[in-house]
């Protein structure tokens, strides 16, 4: 686990019912993010969201209100999604509260008054924002919320693609990823961001160290966060607020957790030309997770052809996006 710390200083209380503590959950699809916030969730004085798309301004383009007019169009955008929609959050109350605040709106306080309304009950110490991409842009948040914090979970690339293989995406009802050199290009773009990461207000927590330790993992989280209660609650409180559409996708949180042996499940799960590629191109990335390489009992020739062809094709792309300077957001 690499942990970097952040001061003592915490965010000044507002308004009633504001924390004095704002995290980003940041993460790859399939990373194990929703068992961390189930953790999370389950201590009296932390607040998890569930996931939302907003139009930010931070890592999408289209933040721009600087009137009432600007905010009812702001409002019709951000109700027609769906995953918002799912926070129970009426836009009449949201546009109230948003009203109260001076013109022009930034969207750390569409963000605050939001997650605000969604814990509406209880004084929290900590709002945890859950959302994907934001490893992406902690510089241009930092900017606005100079005292929050980023915890990015981490797992072994070979287990999140597995899992993408065979997640149904709640929203376009199909697997979540099909296109290992997607994969791929992806995951290096994500570790080329997060492990630049030197800001003492980011940490990353790898789902393997939770899943074996959960005990000490949980501990360096708490010490990073602030968290001062302790637990009152279980994880399946927080896979009650999960959207029904997407919870076939976290089955394991309602069943107590992922098994340890899960850990390695990938292994019967790929095939082995699959496993082989994303060992030799990722096997840095590997060796610095710790992980072991895994050697197939039975190889085909057939896998062995697809592995080659795959291997050529991604370095074909890797020098083509050096050399054009080409950026892969995944």
């Amino acid at each position: 686990m690499v942990v970097r710390y952040v001061n003592d200083s915490l965010m000044k209380e507002s308004k009633k019912g504001t924390p004095k503590q704002l995290v980003f959950l940041t993460y790859l699809n399939r990373s194990g993010s929703t068992y961390l916030a189930s953790k999370l969730a389950a201590y009296s004085d932390v607040g998890v969201g569930i996931e939302a798309k907003f139009f930010d301004g931070w890592n999408t383009p289209g933040f721009s209100v600087k009137n009432r007019e600007e905010l009812k169009v702001y409002l019709d955008r951000m109700y027609k999604d769906a995953k918002f929609c799912a926070w129970n959050v009426t836009r009449a109350e949201l546009e109230a509260a948003l009203l109260g605040n001076e013109f022009p709106l930034r969207f750390s306080d569409v963000l605050s008054e939001a997650l605000r309304l969604y814990f509406s009950s209880g004084e929290l110490q900590v709002y945890i924002h859950k959302c994907g991409d934001y490893y992406r842009c902690t510089g241009q948040i930092v900017e606005e919320i100079p005292e929050a914090k980023f915890i990015f979970i981490d797992r072994d690339p070979r287990a999140i693609y597995s899992s993408q293989r065979k997640s149904i995406d709640s929203q376009t009802g199909k697997p979540m990823q099909r296109n290992i050199l997607h994969f791929i290009f992806g995951y290096l773009d994500t570790q080329r961001i997060v492990q630049s990461a030197h800001e003492s207000n980011f940490m990353i927590v790898r789902y393997e160290d939770l899943v074996v330790s959960e005990k000490s993992t949980m501990a360096t989280v708490e010490k990073f966060i602030g968290i001062t209660r302790q637990k009152d609650s279980s994880h399946e409180d927080y896979f009650v607020s999960v959207p029904s559409s997407q919870k076939h996708l976290h089955s394991n949180v309602k069943k107590g957790g992922p098994q340890v042996k899960r850990i390695s499940g990938w292994q019967e799960e790929l095939p082995p030309a699959d496993i082989l590629l994303l060992q030799n191109v990722l096997r840095k990335h590997l060796a610095a997770q710790g992980a072991t390489l895994y050697h197939p009992d039975v190889v085909s020739l057939r896998d062995r052809f697809r592995f080659l062809i795959n291997l050529l094709l991604f370095r074909y792309e890797a020098a083509k996006r050096r050399v054009f300077h080409i950026e892969h957001r995944y």
